[in-house]
């Protein structure tokens, strides 16, 4: 328990540090949120006005304060100067488009990841090995954004057997999904190849082999239990950076997702969006580290007795 304590503290610490780095960031960039309200005809006493009402002559560490107090009070991250609608349900919209698609590609990575690392383990100077081992190198080296492009040119631009724009229907998520869970089953295969094979040449193992236990006991009392906790935590880290938006992959497929609604935020300069996307982000991706350490801690109680 001291462990999962600490552990929630730090995440909790982390969230604000990023915010507030975040809101730094934006309060030093050119211009500020007045200059996207105020029209070139406005005089100095309506600039006065507008500034006061924003609290923009406060400062930066007092206009934190009262956006994280807005923001844990009411749940209120503001309006965007764009469209003048909440953050929050922009956030909302666009989020549960990027859960959708990280859990499809992640639900795929890992199924594909895991059958091809667990084969070729079990294929030690098989054709198979080598095959797995250097499909997987090569996967993990394409750049994402380099797959999608190419799935858009073949699969829509040439051929138009599915769309590339939108959100609308479950086809618009094939190529999003492909384009992130090829790259992301190759890191869960090489991972999962390298510590069965770790495992399997133990000590532990070849003597329980000698004691004549069954390949089932054996598979589930020493190797899945021991090659577990590390798949488990990557597949958990990139399923939350997922999460926290797939800024490239959205942004080529027109998705509807908090990625490229952070991107349009960015080039639009709409502040207030850009500052609850990454708010909305870090408590996300720090809210998946946490349950993945307690997973961790039951899948290997020795992490909690470490600590300790």
């Amino acid at each position: 328990m001291k462990r999962i304590f600490v552990r929630f503290l730090s995440g909790l610490a982390t969230v604000f540090v990023a915010s507030f780095l975040a809101f730094l960031i934006l309060d030093y960039a050119p211009g500020d949120v007045g200059d996207r309200l105020i029209s070139e005809t406005a005089t100095e006493a309506q600039i006065a006005e507008v500034r006061d009402s924003l609290g923009l002559d406060l400062a930066v560490s007092e206009r934190y304060f009262l956006y994280i107090k807005s923001v844990l009070l009411n749940g209120d991250f503001g309006r965007s100067l764009v469209s003048q609608r909440s953050v929050a349900t922009l956030i909302y919209s666009a989020l549960k488009y990027t859960v959708i698609l990280a859990c499809l590609s992640t639900f795929l990575a890992t199924l594909l990841g895991i059958t091809l690392g667990v084969w070729s383990a079990n294929s030690s100077g098989k054709w198979v090995e080598p095959i797995v081992s250097t499909g997987s190198m090569f996967w993990i080296s394409v750049p994402v954004y380099g797959l999608a492009l190419f799935l858009v040119q073949f699969f829509a631009v040439q051929n138009h057997w599915l769309p590339v724009v939108g959100g609308g229907s479950w086809i618009h998520f094939i190529l999003p999904g492909i384009s992130l869970a090829l790259p992301f089953s190759a890191a869960v295969a090489r991972l999962t190849r390298s510590n069965l094979k770790m495992i399997l040449a133990s000590p532990h193992i070849i003597t329980a082999k000698s004691k004549g236990l069954t390949s089932h006991l054996i598979w589930h009392r020493h190797i899945v239990r021991n090659a577990l906790p590390p798949v488990v935590s990557m597949i958990g880290l990139r399923f939350g950076s997922l999460l926290g938006g797939t800024f490239v992959v959205e942004t080529i497929f027109g998705f509807p997702g908090l990625g490229r609604l952070t991107v349009e935020a960015i080039f639009d300069q709409d502040f207030p969006v850009v500052l609850g996307a990454v708010l909305c982000a870090a408590i996300v991706f720090q809210t998946i580290n946490f349950f993945l350490d307690v997973l961790h801690i039951l899948l290997d109680p020795r992490v909690e007795q470490k600590a300790l």
